[in-house]
């Protein structure tokens, strides 16, 4: 599917949930992937695709990145570069903890693969109503994630505990990565006279 369409069901997907008055949990990574999932969701509400609801992020260092953005908005696009502070949302607010959160309620948090911090401290509280979802935009997942677990086989484990998963859990990829036919048409642009293409685990 092309980007606008996982969009369009990820967004479905919040709306759907939101509808039964379900908590979602966007594990994320502080750097681009969260400023892209707060960005969409705050316009989301702002057009009236998603309805009012207690949206959060919770990365204090996904937080200061936000003003790295705002200063440096002539390198995104035409419409973000028109926005004075495109960064600074207006229907999606900064928490430091998890205790803050008054539910139901969007959560966009680190960490991206769930094994630490308010991720997966989350994911425990959450995990076990079946009116709530937990939104994969990531297109991997680590072996060891406590997501790729509850996403597979329906729970997952900490050190101390084993949980079942009754929430929805869902996997969109919106992924960061530039696809084949991107690398290919920047291999054109670009021109080099050498290209090398490295691929592999350590």
């Amino acid at each position: 599917p092309s980007r606008r369409e996982l969009i369009d069901q990820f967004l479905d997907q919040m709306a759907q949930t939101m509808s039964q008055k379900g908590n979602i949990l966007i594990p994320t990574f502080a750097f681009h992937r969260s400023q892209e999932m707060a960005k969409r969701i705050d316009t989301a509400i702002e057009r009236g695709i998603l309805p009012r609801y207690n949206v959060y992020t919770i990365s204090n260092i996904a937080h200061r990145i936000n003003g790295y953005y705002n200063k440096n908005r002539q390198l995104f696009t035409k419409e973000i570069k028109q926005q004075k502070n495109p960064f600074h949302y207006r229907h999606v607010k900064h928490l430091y903890r998890t205790s803050q959160i008054d539910e139901p309620a969007v959560v966009i948090c680190t960490s991206g693969f769930g094994h630490a911090g308010a991720s997966l401290r989350l994911l425990t509280e959450w995990a076990g109503n079946k009116d709530n979802c937990v939104l994969l935009t990531s297109g991997y997942l680590p072996p060891d994630s406590p997501l790729k677990t509850a996403k597979e086989e329906g729970f997952f484990k900490t050190e101390d505990e084993m949980f079942t998963v009754h929430a929805q859990v869902k996997q969109i990829e919106l992924s960061g990565h530039a696809d084949q036919m991107e690398l290919i048409e920047l291999v054109k642009k670009v021109k080099p006279k050498r290209t090398v293409l490295v691929h592999g685990d350590l």
